[in-house]
């Protein structure tokens, strides 16, 4: 006899009861009856959930549509293949690219400059040198205002390009190209967009169009794109595209904004430092050329807010600022309601609100170099912040927010290792109130797959080592204490975009401090590591490091693994490479 198995149903879940039997003959319960069950008895609930919402809000309301389109929809398709000028095929129904033949492509090889094509959105680098393309610049200033007033009232970034293409983005002109860049980045910004949300602006063919309307006439320095339009154009590009993409484009509208530095307002010239910096992306000409413009005008029309949004830039980017000092203190001095000279200056500095003081000091103190560091504007500037009319901003201003207070903290760091404003200090309470906040800012460790590769290739070597230690007030990747040695995993963020070896400012200020604790830096950039294939050749960069900083040398620069692996290297090489070549160094009591 065998009882067979049974399903009780309660009235949260079904349980699963079997009684144990023996014999052959009985019937074996199904294991996964319950689930069918359970199943059945959820999809009865969301009916009935889906039904009693429909008669709560109106069965016959329709849905509103969606906010963003999803990628890859029919008619994005149908777009994107019109404005690569792909033809119908009649037989499949789907647009297909069209095949070249020899005369389509001897005629145009022929043409010395590239006319626009019937499709919609198409773009040349030579469109901008020929008269056809010029033409259709047909779009009127008074045109352009309706436009741009219906523009405004949009909520969305997607409402905006739909307006632009009713408009006609074939008739736009570069100027009204940077324009609408610069609105369709006022609308993203408003709306707070991800960067999902953002990703699918750059994918838009409008978008593009517009981008490639304004590179195109950088490219051929076209005198019809004014400077005010291509600092538009790249502030709106910076915040759509921000870190992700579009870094030739943005190369291409800055060295075109160098060359017009000077004919830049005080405000262009703030909004085109701020955005190359928002997306880590360091144009040497630029900032040469801005240098020179505020060294020899003396930053004259800004404000408190462009200075030190220029400054902290500047400092992000690790930038030359040399004419930039020179420029602020010229600007100290003859600001608007103060006196001439030191009396001036500090009359300016007394003026500035906390947060501007936190960032204008952290700004001096990380520029390249220690230009700013060694500067008189950054010891009147600290003198006012250790006073007790600085303190009072600190202590008692309640829009001091932690992000400010870690700028402080990081300023009194450099300071005190330096041998500038020895005489001026932090106040206890004031100290104590940066530190207890730059406490408060770190976040749970997050180890990355390339940390944990170094990490391993560190064991592999019997190197005693830390993980996520905290040194000098920094959380490092990996300390090696019997040595003093920190090594420093940097990620592509730590880096500019367009330069992989050109570290930012944060990044350098933290290397800095480490060094001031009595430490030894061993960065490693994983773009680097990426070029190691083998253990063998991972482990002999590390050790050649190690000893080059337990020698006072520098540390030699990554030789790329050959194309094959290490099963694959005769024995000779395989002897000396797991031999004699990283046992070099003596390795550390576990």
């Amino acid at each position: 006899m065998s009882t067979p198995s049974t399903v009780r149903r309660t009235k949260n879940a079904y349980t699963f009861r079997v009684t144990a039997t023996g014999g052959d003959g009985d019937e074996k319960p199904d294991p996964n009856e319950w689930m069918q069950n359970a199943r059945k008895d959820t999809e009865r609930r969301a009916m009935q959930f889906r039904k009693a919402r429909e008669v709560s809000s109106g069965a016959k309301e329709k849905r509103e549509p969606r906010r963003y389109s999803r990628a890859g929809r029919d008619l994005d398709k149908i777009r994107t293949a019109i404005s690569r000028g792909w033809v119908l095929d009649e037989e499949t129904g789907e647009y297909v690219k069209p095949e070249s033949s020899i005369g389509d492509f001897e005629a145009s090889s022929s043409e010395e400059n590239g006319v626009a094509t019937d499709a919609p959105g198409i773009w040349e680098p030579d469109m901008v040198s020929s008269k056809e393309w010029k033409d259709q610049w047909t779009m009127t200033y008074d045109e352009w205002k309706v436009i741009q007033a219906e523009a405004k009232n949009a909520i969305f970034p997607q409402d905006c390009l739909k307006v632009f293409e009713n408009g006609g983005l074939r008739r736009v002109s570069p100027n009204i190209a940077g324009k609408m860049l610069q609105i369709l980045g006022n609308k993203v910004q408003s709306v707070k967009m991800d960067r999902f949300e953002r990703a699918g602006i750059r994918r838009d063919p409008r978008f593009a169009h517009l981008v490639g309307l304004t590179v195109a006439a950088a490219r051929q320095n076209s005198e019809e794109f004014k400077t005010s339009a291509v600092c538009q154009a790249i502030w709106g590009l910076a915040v759509v595209s921000g870190e992700a993409a579009n870094a030739a484009e943005m190369e291409v509208l800055s060295n075109r904004a160098a060359r017009s530095v000077v004919e830049m307002k005080p405000k262009d010239v703030t909004n085109v430092a701020w955005a190359l910096a928002s997306c880590r992306h360091a144009n040497e000409g630029l900032f040469s050329a801005i240098n020179e413009y505020a060294e020899q005008g003396g930053l004259k029309g800004f404000d408190s807010f462009k200075i030190t949004t220029l400054c902290w830039a500047t400092a992000h980017l690790q930038m030359d600022g040399d004419g930039i000092i020179k420029g602020v203190a010229k600007w100290a001095s003859n600001a608007p309601g103060s006196n001439e000279g030191e009396d001036g200056t500090q009359q300016t500095v007394n003026k500035l609100k906390g947060a501007q003081l936190c960032t204008l000091s952290w700004s001096l103190v990380n520029l390249r170099n220690d230009v700013g560091l060694n500067s008189d504007i950054l010891k009147t500037v600290w003198s006012h912040v250790c006073s007790q009319e600085g303190i009072k901003k600190f202590m008692e201003d309640d829009s001091i927010r932690g992000r400010d207070l870690n700028q402080l903290y990081q300023t009194a760091m450099a300071i005190s290792s330096s041998d500038t404003n020895k005489n001026a200090t932090l106040p206890d309470a004031l100290m104590e109130k940066c530190s207890n906040a730059w406490a408060e800012q770190r976040r749970p460790p997050v180890i990355s797959w390339f940390q944990r590769d170094v990490a391993a290739i560190l064991s592999y070597m019997g190197e005693k080592y830390e993980e996520e230690a905290i040194v000098a007030g920094y959380r490092v990747d990996v300390l090696l204490e019997s040595i003093g040695v920190v090594l420093e995993v940097d990620g592509p963020s730590h880096f500019a975009r367009n330069v992989k070896d050109h570290a930012l400012g944060q990044t350098n200020l933290k290397r800095n401090l480490l060094k001031a604790a009595g430490y030894k830096i061993f960065p490693i950039a994983v773009t680097e590591w990426d070029l190691l294939f083998n253990v063998e050749d991972k482990s002999d960069y590390v050790r050649a490091g190690l000893d080059a900083l337990a020698n006072g040398e520098d540390i030699p620069d990554i030789v790329p693994s050959e194309d094959f692996s290490s099963a694959q290297r005769d024995s000779k090489n395989e002897g000396d490479r797991g031999g004699s070549a990283w046992n070099r160094r003596q390795m550390s009591t576990m």
